[in-house]
């Protein structure tokens, strides 16, 4: 064989150091990985995450302990972590979580977007309140990149995928604007889902107030919740021991609980109950079905075009909800339309619990009624009642319409009217807060009403008398019930008639005529004037001028009214 010629010889020379080049890097590369792998198995990361989160939030983190185990699913453990409140803030932690145990996608960490294989949340407690601009406490620096804003996802886009998660033994506390706190125990709380593109299962068992909660919801699937141009759906179901609550929707800001457009069912069974979760301190112990469009922009909270019953008396109306600002009162708007309504347990509510639990239910005691407000609520209410029929007991009452408040340190019917044997009632009236007790004012008309069947009312003979009354009344009193304020007022009224008829009968019994005693007369008489004046103080009332007078009669009294004992002297 010949000598290899000098040309041979170089390339394969040239191979062999290419060769050793490239086994050399691959060395070197596999070192720096090992070490890569050594360093980050045995150096603290603590300290760097807590940096990189506190520089990115723009609020202090802290970790007590971390510990990490590479792989695939990437493995982590975190206690005691803290994330320190905005400076305006009155507490001062945002979030503080005792354990958190994480399996996280190593290619998700790449990707941009997290995806949780399993994650577990033990014990967190997190404070979320707005500022007197209705910034809220979770709205992060906005100087943070939305590649650093990874690790906290207040935005659609961010948001990771929860394979698996759990949260147990956590509490929310949202204080509002108003400074109302509204409280959320979540006791257990799981997501499932079986990936990026599948629907999602949501189940909480915790407490709203104090009130134990059961949630359960599905929504779209998490690459729909990222996709911040359209609507993100769900359908939700919550109960109480004594409401359940339906919802089927979307948001446009789910993490906000914003652009909420939906329709919502509510069936309680205590009114009571679902009015003191929205902290009204209210008692109505009946049950209420209530449909509606429901929506949600800002502080704006609304249940639109609704339909239901109330104590099994069918209405129409809305109820809003806003919230106030920072120190100021939430205000709750309700509009309500009835056809009949039924006022007798609403006012009695004491007495059908007694007769729920087979007792003799007694006629309410009034008197006792408390006059005593609060002196800075959370929730204001305005209502407006329109109630084709009303009934209270033996009343009847139509075309009725009130308009009411309730604030703090007072109460207030601005105007209420309603038809009445045959005529129109029209008044209003206040009660305020003082010491040493609230002050009470009312103001009340009567005109064209038939005296016929007011006398029917009370349980006069038919065809005693008949004719159009007009009358006006004012009261002013002062007290913790009304029977104390009963004992320091003070009360006019004036009742006129005209052009009325009266029986012969009755004329001669009220003027002591003994021929009353021996005949029968069916004759009316034509009434020419009936004047009646009583002036009330302290409970007791004077009746200064009686005077009904017609062309044969003039019939003059007087008298004492006395409220406290219920006694009438004519």
């Amino acid at each position: 064989m010949s000598p290899a010629s000098p040309s041979v010889r170089i390339r394969s020379s040239t191979r062999r150091r290419v060769a050793v080049v490239v086994l050399g890097l691959i060395g070197l590369a596999a070192s720096i990985v090992a070490t890569a792998i050594i360093l980050l198995a045995t150096i603290d990361l603590r300290p760097w995450i807590e940096r990189y989160a506190t520089q990115t939030l723009d609020h202090r983190l802290t970790i007590g302990a971390l510990r990490i185990r590479w792989g695939n699913p990437l493995s982590l453990e975190i206690t005691d972590l803290r994330l320190a409140n905005a400076a305006w803030s009155t507490s001062a932690d945002m979030v503080r979580i005792e354990r958190i145990v994480a399996e996280i996608d190593l290619l998700s960490l790449v990707r941009g977007v997290w995806r949780f294989e399993r994650l577990d949340v033990t014990k967190p407690e997190i404070v979320l309140q707005r500022d007197a601009t209705g910034t809220g406490n979770w709205r992060f620096s906005a100087a943070a990149s939305p590649r650093d804003r990874r690790i906290a996802p207040n935005k659609r886009a961010g948001s990771p995928v929860l394979i698996d998660f759990r949260l147990r033994r956590g509490e929310l506390t949202y204080r509002t604007s108003s400074g109302a706190v509204l409280r959320i125990d979540l006791q257990d709380m799981t997501i499932r889902s079986a990936g990026d593109d599948t629907p999602v299962s949501i189940r909480v068992d915790g407490a709203y107030n104090g009130t134990p909660v059961r949630l359960s919801a599905e929504t779209q699937s998490f690459s729909v919740l990222r996709n911040a141009s359209m609507p993100f759906g769900l359908e939700a179901s919550a109960s109480t021991p004594t409401a359940d609550i339906e919802f089927s929707g979307t948001m446009m800001h789910p993490l906000d609980f914003d652009g909420v457009q939906g329709s919502m069912r509510i069936d309680a069974r205590d009114l009571g109950d679902l009015l003191n979760l929205l902290g009204a301190g209210i008692q109505a112990d009946l049950p209420i079905l209530l449909t509606g469009a429901f929506s949600r922009t800002g502080v704006h909270w609304q249940l639109s075009d609704a339909k239901g019953e109330l104590a099994k008396d069918a209405f129409e109306g809305s109820l809003t909800l806003d919230e106030g600002g920072r120190g100021e009162p939430d205000e709750v708007g309700i509009a309500a339309s009835f056809a009949r309504l039924d006022l007798t347990p609403i006012l009695a509510d004491d007495a059908m619990a007694k007769n729920r639990k087979g007792r003799a239910a007694p006629a309410p005691v009034h008197g006792a009624l408390s006059l005593e407000l609060e002196a800075k609520r959370g929730t204001n209410f305005d209502a407006q009642l329109v109630a084709s029929a009303v009934a209270y007991r033996a009343m009847r009452l139509s075309d009725f319409r009130a308009r009411g408040r309730l604030a703090s340190d007072q109460a207030s019917i601005s105007q209420m009217s309603f038809s009445f044997a045959g005529g129109a009632v029209e008044a209003s009236g206040s009660v305020r807060r003082g010491a040493p007790g609230s002050r009470v004012t009312a103001n009340a008309s009567i005109s064209g009403a038939e005296s016929s069947q007011i006398a029917k009312m009370l349980g006069a003979e038919a065809g005693q008398i008949a004719g159009k009354l007009t009358g006006r009344a004012t009261l002013a009193m002062t007290g913790m019930t009304i029977d104390d304020a009963l004992k320091a007022s003070h009360a006019g009224a004036v009742l006129v008639m005209k052009d009325g008829r009266i029986a012969h009968a009755l004329l001669e019994k009220l003027s002591a005529d003994l021929r009353s005693l021996f005949r029968k007369d069916e004759r009316l008489a034509r009434i020419s004037c009936l004047l009646g004046v009583i002036d009330m103080r302290d409970g007791r009332g004077v009746i200064s001028q009686l005077r009904l007078q017609t062309p044969a009669t003039i019939l003059l009294g007087g008298g004492q009214v006395d409220f406290l004992r219920q006694r009438l002297d004519l």
